[in-house]
């Protein structure tokens, strides 16, 4: 009764819809995307093998930082400058967010796209990685590393 009382045009703009919204059914698009001087690119999906003598975690905020990094744990004293270090944590405490102002990027042991370093992360515009399982153990002193916060990808240098 409804679409009788709006007569044909109201079919055709129905089917018309039906068949649009088909075509993208079709189309897969990515699920996340990085942002790059105003311009977004798709992340893929898939993880990229990484190379020997790297670590694979989760990009979280897009950015490439390459550098000497800090090891953050309870022991740490945090008024100290972080001032172009690359943080590496096995997890960001809410009240870290000194640590997050100073550093050229964050690495974090646990945590996914949520997790308060994420989300902190991408508000500053940080690069930063999560879930990099091992990377405290992986690392040495005397390397220095290269971060992609899109790829979510952590390449150990020796110095």
């Amino acid at each position: 009764l409804f679409t009788e009382s709006l007569g044909e045009g109201y079919n055709k703009l129905v089917t018309s819809r039906k068949k649009e919204l088909g075509h993208f059914k079709e189309e897969e698009l990515p699920q996340r995307f990085a942002e790059l001087k105003g311009e977004y690119f798709p992340v893929p999906q898939t993880r990229v093998a990484p190379v020997e003598g790297a670590i694979q975690g989760m990009g979280c905020c897009s950015g490439s930082v390459s550098g000497k990094f800090i090891v953050v744990d309870e022991h740490t004293d945090l008024s100290q400058d972080f001032s172009g270090y690359i943080v590496i944590a096995k997890f960001f405490e809410p009240g870290w967010i000194n640590i997050y102002t100073q550093a050229s990027g964050i690495i974090a042991e646990r945590g996914n796209l949520l997790s308060h370093a994420s989300i902190i992360a991408r508000e500053l515009n940080l690069p930063a990685i999560v879930g990099a399982k091992g990377i405290i153990e992986g690392i040495k002193n005397s390397q220095s590393i290269n971060m992609n916060g899109t790829t979510g990808i952590v390449y150990l240098k020796d110095e």
